[in-house]
């Protein structure tokens, strides 16, 4: 996530002018570092800075500017216009991210970041050659990673008016326009890797180090290596998933009392839908269907987000520009894994999702999947992609962290506005796959899925 609000300095310097001048491509003409800010929730382990730059011959670009736009600008406005033409001629940003990790993070084989770096090195050139036209992903300026220190250099986002910003977790989209502007790009860069179905697995390009979105899953949720993971008797695997699964959709429904005052009005929802969907389908079983079909061959596969929800996604709706950041969970996968995840997390749901006279979710994904999924397809994938949404939004629900901050919240205790935006979504959420799951399980099209 880059947040943009509340940036303060840091304690001492995190870049030096010299290194700027040295690692960045047009850093031959950086004459002065202005400013250097800490931007807000970057979470315990990465930390993403706001470098202000200031080029040789006095001029000083604006174009990238949030609260710096009247800074240090000539008051001659045809100067001024002259400045910005130069320096929009010679590319050079007036602002830049720096994205790096704390000196006392480790990073492991599979880390978070090592997955990034792999990412811009290995698959960007690959999306940038094959979308030409379409930008999905901001500029990468440089890269560095030894195992231990990360820097990643990259394009500035500016959030500077109602046109040009970050989704926002407390704001759910409410327009359709957007929501498919989104899932349109999104569309669009996984088919730099689907033109056939002979190729249907460029993916799995050994150059491009991506791992099966499941194993992923796998190492996040059981701390298992990816290697060993694929070593696992295949059987072994599922019940595995399937298992826990059940365990954790359990620890849902054995929440009897919906009427506890301690819980608030959004964890008795979930509780009760919850149950519905207990007692309407055999989770198990439908669980298990999904995850063989995960690892079958039969599966279309596609790179992954795995992360695509509201905060990892900049909208420039007046140049109609999408970018998506954040790619440390990059994988390959079901193609609409990234599809529901956006759909739950971001989308409001009184919209999109319950009302039954226009289900504006399942419009989306019908126009995702033409040309590009055929109707098999279409529905195999998405009977795993609900199963799995949901398991990974219960594994959530289900965690004590989960429902303290619902007893919070309930009862106007403190509680950081980090927590509360992640509380907020993972609710939404939840709310949302139970209700997609009740909707389209008792479609006739799943009749024969199984």
């Amino acid at each position: 996530m880059l947040k943009t609000r509340l940036a303060k300095k840091p304690n001492k310097p995190i870049i030096t002018l010299e290194q700027l001048q040295t690692l960045l491509p047009f850093g031959s003409q950086i004459k002065e570092l202005k400013s250097c800010e800490l931007l807000e929730s970057q979470g315990m382990a990465a930390k993403t800075y706001r470098l202000h730059l200031i080029y040789n011959n006095n001029l000083e670009t604006n174009n990238n500017n949030e609260n710096h736009n009247n800074e240090n600008i000539n008051n001659n406005n045809e100067n001024n216009e002259n400045q910005k033409l130069q320096m929009k001629e010679r590319n050079l940003p007036s602002i830049i991210l720096l994205k790096t990790n704390s000196s006392s993070f480790v990073m492991s084989k599979n880390a978070a970041y090592e997955k990034e770096v792999n990412f811009y090195q290995n698959i960007l050139p690959f999306i940038l050659q094959k979308s030409k036209k379409t930008k999905f992903l901001p500029d990468i300026y440089h890269l560095q990673w030894d195992g231990k220190t990360l820097m990643i250099f990259m394009e500035y986002l500016p959030t500077i008016s109602d046109t040009c910003f970050f989704i926002d977790n407390f704001k759910p989209i409410k327009e359709e326009n957007i929501a498919w502007m989104v899932l349109d790009n999104l569309k669009q860069l996984q088919k730099c890797f689907h033109s056939s179905n002979e190729d249907k697995k460029l993916v799995l390009n050994s150059d491009f180090k991506l791992s099966h979105a499941l194993f992923i899953l796998i190492e996040l949720f059981f701390k298992i290596s990816i290697e060993k993971a694929k070593l696992m008797d295949k059987e072994e695997l599922v019940m595995k998933i399937v298992n826990s699964f059940k365990e954790n959709f359990d620890g849902i429904l054995d929440i009897d009392d919906v009427n506890e005052k301690n819980l608030s009005k959004e964890m008795i929802t979930i509780i009760e839908k919850a149950k519905q969907v207990n007692q309407l389908f055999d989770i198990k079983k439908e669980m298990k269907e999904a995850v063989v079909f995960m690892l079958s061959d039969e599966i279309p596969l596609n790179i992954l987000h795995g992360d695509f929800r509201s905060d990892n996604i900049y909208l420039n709706l007046k140049e109609k520009k999408v970018c998506f950041i954040d790619w440390q969970t990059a994988s390959y996968g079901n193609p609409l894994f990234d599809v529901l995840s956006f759909i739950c997390h971001s989308l409001d749901p009184e919209i999109f999702i319950d009302n039954n006279d226009n289900l504006i979710y399942r419009k989306l994904i019908n126009d995702f999947c033409k040309d590009y999924l055929n109707e098999n397809q279409k529905k195999k994938c998405l009977h795993a992609a609900m199963w799995f949404q949901l398991y990974s939004f219960i594994l959530y629900a289900n965690n004590p962290l989960f429902k303290n901050i619902s007893e919070s919240t309930n009862n106007n205790t403190h509680i950081s506005k980090e927590m509360i935006s992640l509380f907020t979504a993972l609710v939404r959420g939840t709310k949302c796959i139970l209700n997609i799951i009740l909707k389209e399980m008792n479609n006739s099209v799943f009749n024969d899925i199984h």
